[in-house]
């Protein structure tokens, strides 16, 4: 079932709109005087292949200016009962949901167990199963649990993901940290993977490049959305960008090209 394919039409924001049908006009001969749009080589906006398919994603004020939009769009649109946040968990989640969603009960399930150093998966999970409900928002983080810094297994992740499609959680993944918990990219974003994979799971990523890049004065990052399918994507981004319209138009573009240059360049890369 996808929460997101139901979502109401917005009213386009007139600037937006022209840039929308700057994209569909067929004639070749076409100039984009729109501004504020980065672009490649080729005066062609690069645009992340996903986006055209199941994700759709925003650039932000690094990761809480993520959670924040992420907490809006939620509140305002899925309108979830309850956001459960681990305990402990960074300070910012409960303060971004109680101003962004002041009307969704903030509660808390078991993380990690002080006497023994370790994750109390037992009781996370228990909670979940016995008190979450179809509809609500569950905050994960990633890799590089704040402020513990103990991480779920993999085989642990795959039972968080079928209790979250079990029950109908829609489960937004804090990212601050990737490549910080294990030294490997891809091996930090297993769970976003698995999550991805895993037939009929909708959720979202608020991600960070602050640690990771260096770039902790310039705010980077980025909200992602991962729908059902590519129509319900479609319904997702003109939500998006309005919620985005309103509290800060456009982010700052000089972080966001560095980042760009050093993934895209398969030296700077490595």
């Amino acid at each position: 079932m996808s929460y997101l394919d139901k979502l109401p039409p917005t009213q386009p924001d007139p600037a937006f709109s022209l840039v929308a049908a700057y994209e569909a006009d067929i004639c070749e001969k076409k100039v984009d005087l729109c501004p504020g749009f980065y672009r490649d080589e080729n005066a062609k906006p690069w645009i992340l292949p996903s986006v055209a398919q199941r994700v759709t994603s925003i650039q932000t004020v690094s990761s809480t200016g993520a959670n924040h939009i992420a907490a809006l769009f939620l509140s305002s649109r899925l309108k979830p009962k309850k956001v459960w946040i681990s305990d402990p968990s960074w300070i910012n989640h409960t303060e971004i949901w109680k101003l962004a969603g002041p009307d969704v009960q903030q509660r808390f399930y078991p993380y990690f167990d002080a006497k023994n150093s370790k994750v109390d998966f037992e009781g996370m999970t228990e909670t979940l199963r016995k008190d979450a409900r179809k509809g609500d928002v569950v905050i994960l983080h990633a890799c590089a649990h704040n402020p513990t810094g103990a991480d779920l297994t993999e085989s642990q992740w795959k039972i968080v993901a079928d209790i979250c499609r079990e029950i109908g959680l829609f489960a937004v993944f804090d990212m601050a940290y990737q490549g910080f918990a294990s030294g490997n990219l891809e091996q930090d974003a297993f769970a976003i993977n698995h999550f991805y994979d895993s037939f009929g799971m909708e959720f979202a990523i608020t991600q960070s490049f602050s640690k990771n890049f260096g770039l902790y004065g310039e705010r980077i990052g980025v909200l992602h959305v991962v729908a059902l399918d590519a129509k319900a994507a479609t319904n997702t981004t003109p939500l998006l960008t309005q919620i985005s319209r309103a509290e800060i138009t456009s982010c700052p573009s000089y972080g966001a090209r560095i980042v760009a240059e050093i993934l895209g360049d398969p030296i700077l890369f490595k």
